[in-house]
């Protein structure tokens, strides 16, 4: 519908669960953070297997930060291996980890892409937020493995098109609401 293609489908959501593989490399932390309107998302990630850690309804940013601190201890993760959403309420827990000394990375999807894909295709992003669900397409085609969860399949209702600039675009959340593809208040947060 109107350009739009599923970023991923069912079945590639069931074939990376059924992947049974090895953890290889360091463990990555990626926080999406919430004011407890939605989940506070946990996943835990490696070269080649994902899990998510937990959901939690925390409406406290600063007790989040805690948990935040709490995992990176408990799961051995290097700090400059944790991602947390930088953007609303996550600038604050962002900022109060910073105040901590513990130095993670704040993403800001709305913000330039910082690569580019593609061998003789170059392929070109709309926004960070397209380059990230892009790889996470990639990822997870070529191998990538997912420990069983239900809310993985949150990927299967992200949609994307090349824009009039031939760039991925990830099809905004008020416009997923709009088309059905998620509920007023939800968000694809594990996603």
């Amino acid at each position: 519908e109107q350009g739009w293609m599923s970023l991923l489908v069912e079945e590639d959501i069931a074939a990376a669960e059924q992947r049974a593989v090895q953890s290889i490399g360091p463990k990555k932390l990626g926080v999406d953070i919430s004011e407890g309107i939605n989940y506070n998302a946990f996943v835990v990630r490696t070269n080649n297997v994902a899990r998510v850690l937990k959901k939690t309804l925390e409406k406290d940013l600063m007790k989040t930060a805690e948990e935040i601190v709490k995992v990176r201890k408990e799961e051995h993760i290097e700090s400059e291996n944790i991602f947390a959403d930088a953007i609303g309420v996550g600038a604050g827990v962002v900022s109060r980890l910073n105040e901590l000394k513990i130095f993670i990375n704040g993403v800001k999807v709305g913000e330039k892409p910082t690569e580019t894909r593609g061998d003789n295709n170059l392929i070109e992003f709309y926004n960070l937020r397209a380059q990230l669900y892009w790889n996470v397409k990639q990822w997870i085609l070529q191998g990538g493995a997912l420990e069983p969860h239900k809310d993985w399949y949150q990927l299967t209702k992200v949609r994307y098109k090349e824009d009039v600039g031939r760039r991925i675009k990830i099809m905004p959340k008020e416009e997923m609401r709009l088309k059905g593809l998620i509920q007023a208040t939800e968000s694809p947060d594990i996603a």
